[in-house]
């Protein structure tokens, strides 16, 4: 293993004997060659490990069955690239952890959730979308688009969203509720649409959980319309 090899060996003299004597294995990251303990470190490869810091930034462990192949050198390579392109992204305005937005490179993406509660919102550099990609969207419940719009259309009716919040005692109220889901469009042939659940689980339509996965919805709109019109 080249570069800072993860596995370090350190040896030194026993002043009492004058013999060589071999300290405690260490290991380090082979990206920021930072020290690993038992709790920070993410093994990708048999002699490949990274820190919690680049783990995160590059979200390269959501990948890690598409690199495992890879060269110590392309892995590190790979990851220091996408660390580069996280940097890009500082976040200005998001929707809870629905919608992440930067105002300022002009990116957007959908956060994903990790942790071992799945609380914690990252930002996957493969994942930022930049604005002039943007082409509209849709907005389904539990299959059924029930608003649109995007470039060049007219503004989005978001009276749906108070017929759609009105809901209670009428014959849907019996059903209830299992997805909201608004597509965002775009115009990369490799993300034609990026996916944003907001409610993904069937609810009551008089619950809170409706309610707040209803707003939500309305305030990722919001963006997309403002994205658009940019």
């Amino acid at each position: 293993m080249g570069l800072f090899g993860p596995k370090k060996k350190t040896e030194v003299v026993d002043p009492s004997t004058g013999e060589v004597v071999e300290l405690k294995e260490t290991i380090n990251c082979c990206v920021c060659g930072g020290s690993l303990g038992a709790f920070n470190k993410n093994k990708i490869t048999r002699d490949f490990y990274i820190c919690d810091d680049c783990a995160e930034k590059s979200s390269v462990m959501r990948h890690k069955k598409d690199v495992e192949n890879y060269s110590d050198e392309a892995l590190k390579e790979l990851i220091k690239k996408k660390i580069d392109k996280a940097a890009t992204f500082k976040l200005t305005n998001n929707t809870d952890s629905y919608l992440f937005v930067d105002r300022e490179s002009k990116q957007l993406t959908v956060p994903y959730m990790s942790g071992l509660t799945k609380s914690k919102a990252n930002v996957d550099p493969d994942d930022l979308i930049p604005f002039d990609a943007v082409q509209g969207y849709s907005l389904s419940r539990d299959g059924q688009v029930i608003s649109e719009g995007g470039r060049g259309n007219k503004p989005a009716d978001m009276g749906v969203f108070s017929y759609y919040l009105e809901m209670p005692g009428k014959c849907e109220d019996i059903k209830g509720c299992s997805e909201i889901l608004v597509r965002i469009k775009t115009n990369l042939r490799e993300r034609p649409e990026i996916l944003v659940y907001l409610l993904d689980k069937k609810v009551s339509v008089s619950s809170d959980a409706y309610k707040i996965a209803m707003y939500n919805a309305e305030e990722v709109i919001n963006m997309i319309m403002w994205i658009c019109k940019d």
